[in-house]
């Protein structure tokens, strides 16, 4: 071959391969990715709004706590001093039946029992203290009838002896 010939496919080749480089620089360009700026704008789907109706609380009376409540006590003292009986507070009806206070019964502890009466019902009666072996025992004994303190801070004692 000759000198010619050979620079002669030199130079096709070369430019071959410079073709061949701007045409992929040239696809490069071409199919990148745009930014979203260059996007055609869309629409924005309109919005109806609706009405929620807003619930507003309505104004609470705060209910006052035991320590701001004008409060007696009723205690059971059972003598000798025993442990683990039941007591139970009980009023009259009209009728002369006996009917257990409902909150106002429990344990006898270290032979005493308290239980915290509301201005709501100072003087009221009559009641009485029974207390058993225990919540399903037999009876061990019963208050004579009492009335509930009638002012705030007193505390009536009830004893009872077996």
């Amino acid at each position: 071959m000759s000198t010619h010939s050979l620079t002669w496919r030199r130079r096709w080749l070369t430019v071959s391969i410079g073709a061949l480089i701007a045409s992929a620089v040239l696809a490069c360009y071409l199919f990148a990715p745009t930014s979203v700026d260059a996007l055609p704008p869309r629409p924005t789907p309109a919005i109806t709004p609706t009405q929620t109706p807003t619930l507003t609380p309505s104004p609470r009376t705060p209910r006052p706590t035991p320590s701001l409540l004008r409060l007696s006590h009723i205690r059971l003292v059972v003598t000798p001093a025993q442990e683990r009986l039941w007591s139970v507070v009980e009023w009259q009806g009209g009728d002369g039946t006996w009917h257990v206070v409902d909150g106002w019964q429990g344990t006898v502890e270290a032979g005493s029992k308290r239980w915290a009466v509301y201005e709501k019902n100072f003087g009221e009666g009559p009641f009485r203290w029974v207390i058993y072996k225990s919540a399903a025992g037999e009876l061990v004994g019963r208050s004579l009838p009492f009335v509930l303190p009638t002012s705030a801070g007193e505390e009536l004692t009830v004893r009872i002896e077996n």
